[in-house]
C-alpha cells in the first residue's frame, strides 16, 4: 500500500479475516525502539478503519474529524482546573495508636492521639472534667457524698 517517512512499510490483502488485514513492516535496520506510537497519525487513521484511504493517495480530509469549539466562552474563575494552592492537611484519624503502645505509621509509640473526639467523651484528655459520679464508691454506695440526695424526691410524690 505505501511507506512513511519512518521508513515502515504498509500493507493490505482484502482476502484476509477483517481486523488481520492490514499490517505493517517496521524499519528493522537500526537499534532504535520500535512501538506502534511510531506510525504517523495519517497511517493510524488507516490501520485501524478511520478511513479506508491510504495517506499517498489523498481522501484523508483531517476537518472531516477534526474537533469543533462548542463554546467560544468561559465563566469559570480560573484559566486552569487547578484554582489557588491549598497546603496539605493529612487526615487526622491516621494519627491514632494501633494500641500496646505500638504507635502507627503516622505516630510514634509513645506519641498521643491527634484526632478529634467529641467534649464529653471518655477517651478525650483535654480540660476533662470531673466525672459527675466520680466521688461514688460503687462497692459501697451507701458511704457516696450525701449532698446528692438533695436532688432526689420521693418517688411516690408527682
Amino acid at each position: 500500500m505505501g511507506k512513511d517517512e519512518n521508513g515502515f512499510k504498509y500493507y493490505e490483502d482484502p482476502t484476509e479475516v477483517y481486523g488481520q488485514h492490514r499490517w505493517t513492516e517496521y524499519k528493522v535496520d537500526t537499534f532504535d525502539e520500535v512501538e506502534g506510537t511510531l506510525i504517523p497519525p495519517e497511517w493510524h487513521l488507516w490501520m485501524h478503519h478511520v478511513t479506508d484511504s491510504p495517506p499517498n493517495e489523498g481522501g484523508q480530509d483531517f476537518h472531516n474529524w477534526e474537533k469543533t469549539e462548542t463554546v467560544a466562552h468561559s465563566d469559570a474563575p480560573f484559566t486552569t482546573h487547578l484554582g489557588d494552592h491549598v497546603p496539605y492537611y493529612p487526615n487526622k484519624t491516621l494519627y491514632r495508636s494501633r494500641g500496646y503502645n505500638v504507635g502507627s505509621l503516622a505516630t510514634k509509640p509513645d506519641e498521643p492521639d491527634q484526632y478529634y473526639l467529641q467534649p464529653g467523651h471518655l477517651r478525650r484528655t483535654r480540660k476533662h472534667k470531673q466525672h459527675f459520679f466520680a466521688h461514688v464508691d460503687y462497692n459501697n454506695p451507701e458511704n457516696s457524698d450525701e449532698t446528692r440526695e438533695q436532688f432526689l424526691r420521693p418517688a411516690d410524690v408527682n
